[in-house]
């Protein structure tokens, strides 16, 4: 039945607005897709989604105004996009249908996902920096550090604390790699740190899908196996003004 208290829609008045703007337009209900102003396989296939896995469900929870929802897609590559939805109930073509608005929002998502990883770090460095200057049991809490920095940042596998020896890294704390990285030197000039900061190793980096090179070699990891770290979170420890060390928050993962 026809509910004369929604907004009434037209093909002719969607039709109008959609050279004007920047959104997707799709009206749909369970039964299908009634209009579409673009070929946007990627928006059709998150109404379908929607369909198949509880249009009513999304149907009432839409108010008497646009109702804002997000969806999230991972492609079999693992790489992430973000779709922003504006939905509400129209009549269109006599039919109590949903007209929703779509649009990109993966950059903003992105931004915003990066910001909440870097206020994270920067926390914990102020942790460790104070540490080193008032905590006795040093090792204990490195080892800490790191335990709560890969619990709290996303798709992180690998931790590491390395504390600067004149022209290279000596790790002191790991998580996640086998025991010989003790052993490794890392040249400063080799680092993600220095490498993202051109040098200035001064502030905290984000490096993300990171290739394979002959400064990005396979590492070993708990299992055994040789891997290629992704994308990589890189923060220095600057102790009276000096770069001491940095804490590395490693991904498998873009």
């Amino acid at each position: 039945m026809e509910d004369n208290n929604l907004l009434q829609v037209t093909r002719e008045t969607l039709a109008s607005i959609s050279d004007l703007s920047p959104f997707c337009v799709v009206v749909f209900d369970q039964n299908g897709v009634y209009y579409s102003d673009r070929d946007c396989s990627t928006c059709l296939s998150i109404v379908e989604d929607i369909i198949q896995n509880g249009f009513e469900q999304f149907k009432k929870s839409l108010s008497s105004d646009f109702t804002l929802y997000e969806h999230h897609i991972v492609n079999q590559h693992q790489s992430q996009k973000w779709y922003q939805l504006r939905s509400k109930s129209v009549i269109f073509e006599g039919k109590n249908v949903v007209l929703t608005y779509m649009s990109d929002i993966t950059d903003k998502k992105l931004t915003d996902l990066e910001y909440i990883r870097l206020s994270k770090v920067r926390s914990l460095m102020l942790e460790v920096t104070h540490s080193v200057v008032n905590n006795d049991e040093i090792e204990v809490f490195y080892s800490l550090i790191l335990k709560n920095a890969l619990a709290a940042i996303e798709k992180s596998n690998l931790g590491s604390i390395f504390i600067r020896r004149q022209d290279h890294f000596q790790c002191i704390s790991y998580i996640g790699f086998h025991e010989s990285v003790m052993d490794f030197q890392l040249p400063v000039k080799h680092s993600f740190l220095y490498r993202a900061t051109e040098g200035a190793t001064d502030h905290i980096t984000y490096i993300n899908d990171i290739q394979p090179s002959d400064l990005n070699y396979p590492i070993k990891i708990a299992s055994g196996d040789h891997v290629f770290i992704k994308s990589s979170l890189s923060a220095p420890i600057v102790v009276s003004g000096e770069v001491y060390g940095m804490i590395n928050i490693d991904s498998l993962q873009v």
